[in-house]
């Protein structure tokens, strides 16, 4: 006869008791309780400027902005952090001089060890996208833009190595290129990729559909290619031409961010108000089909939020999307989503538009991000989602529920801060 015959739990007091019958029956062995979460993410004193962009690569995190420091450490514009305990790999050199400002890093999909960064067109960082090496200096070899006149916000990546900008941009190597260009993968420009006139108008978020037949573009524009446009536009991602199949109902106003959900469904939010949902409009968010533009029954906003989200990201592992968000007023540090006051400017949502009540705060007055002296500005700008459902904020923001931490913090999949400053 095995010694370990059966296993019966017992509960008391609320607490899981084990009792291993044909071992010391009568004996009961408490649950173990799972210990708190280890700060091993330290950032110490952060970034001493504006962090834009943050993106993972394996075990690190890339991040870019208008910094000329991490943790004391120069590393202008762009640094290769470790994403476990939070220290800079010095292994990553960054090329670029002081007052540098990179908007866009990501690492390559075809070529390993490479990085794509985009950004403002000045002096010792022109033209404003290049390719980096491994160890942070440029790759001379992706030589094919010599001049362009404005700054790359945005990019994707083909699997062919191919590449399409968007930005400020007009023109490329004196070819006339409106905020948007396709470049061949040794940074060539593609004359396939025709885009007219271009945008006349900002372009924000480019999003690459996943079968990589398309992408979605969003912005304040009005316009594409000379033909009238609201704001959030459907392009054949090898010839550049507008897919007016794709018919979304009438942006009111800008549209910010993009992000695609489990079913490949395009969420979208900005400073749009009263979009037709599935159960009447909504302010600042909605949820389209990518074939036709139609609003998805399944994901029901209400009326959605009372200001508007700045950014969205989709969380593969816990099936939501989180969302970054501006507060009523902005030095205040609340928002409403279909009347429900939550705090700290950060919120998720289930796939059918509720709450994930597990994630943030609907009642912690002091949770979330703040600024000193912000006024209106943005306060988190952008987030990176690991593994295992961590996140990573950076932006402007100084403190997170009233503890100071300097432009880059790493939460918990609750939205718990896991970080520590004393290194």
């Amino acid at each position: 006869m095995p010694i370990f015959k059966t296993l019966e739990e017992t509960q008391l007091n609320g607490d899981t008791l084990y009792n291993f019958g044909g071992c010391a029956p009568g004996i009961l062995f408490p649950q173990p309780v799972p210990p708190p979460p280890i700060l091993d993410f330290c950032i110490g004193n952060g970034f001493d400027d504006y962090s834009y962009s943050v993106v993972g690569d394996g075990d690190y995190i890339m991040v870019s902005g208008a910094f000329n420091f991490y943790k004391e450490y120069f590393s202008p514009a762009v640094v290769r952090i470790d994403k476990i305990n939070g220290s800079v790999d010095t292994s990553f050199q960054s090329p670029y001089g002081i007052n540098t400002t990179i908007f866009s890093v990501k690492p390559s999909v075809v070529n390993e060890g490479k990085y794509y960064v985009g950004g403002s067109n000045i002096t010792g960082f022109s033209p404003p996208f290049q390719r980096l090496n491994s160890d942070g200096s440029v790759d001379t070899t992706f030589s094919g833009i010599t001049t362009m006149a404005g700054n790359v916000v945005d990019f994707v990546e083909l699997s062919d190595g191919s590449l399409i900008l968007i930005g400020t941009f007009t023109t490329i190597n004196g070819t006339a290129r409106s905020r948007i260009a396709k470049l061949n993968s040794n940074g060539t420009l593609n004359t396939t990729f025709q885009v007219g006139t271009g945008f006349n108008n900002i372009v924000y978020n480019i999003k690459l559909s996943p079968d990589e037949s398309s992408i979605f573009v969003g912005g304040t524009f009005t316009q594409y290619s000379g033909a009238a446009t609201t704001r959030l536009v459907k392009l054949n991602s090898t010839t550049g031409v507008r897919n007016t199949t794709f018919a979304p109902s009438t942006f009111s106003d800008v549209v910010r961010g993009l992000a695609f959900d489990g079913s490949d469904n395009l969420w979208v939010v900005g400073n749009f108000a009263n979009y037709p949902g599935s159960s009447g409009f909504s302010n600042f968010i909605c949820a389209l089909e990518t074939t036709s533009g139609t609003t998805i029954p399944t994901a029901d906003f209400g009326n959605g939020f009372e200001d508007s989200p700045f950014g969205i990201q989709y969380d593969d592992v816990n099936n939501r999307m989180v969302l970054n968000t501006q507060s009523i007023p902005n030095t205040e540090n609340t928002n409403q989503y279909q009347n429900i006051t939550f705090y700290g400017k950060v919120i998720a949502l289930l796939p059918d538009g509720n709450i994930d009540t597990s994630f943030g705060s609907l009642v912690d007055t002091t949770y979330g991000f703040t600024q000193e002296n912000a006024g209106n500005q943005l306060y988190n700008n952008d987030l990176f989602i690991d593994e295992f459902g961590n996140q990573y904020y950076i932006g402007l923001f100084t403190y997170f529920s009233g503890k100071r931490y300097e432009r880059l913090i790493k939460l918990d999949d609750t939205g718990q801060s896991i970080t520590r400053t004393s290194c």
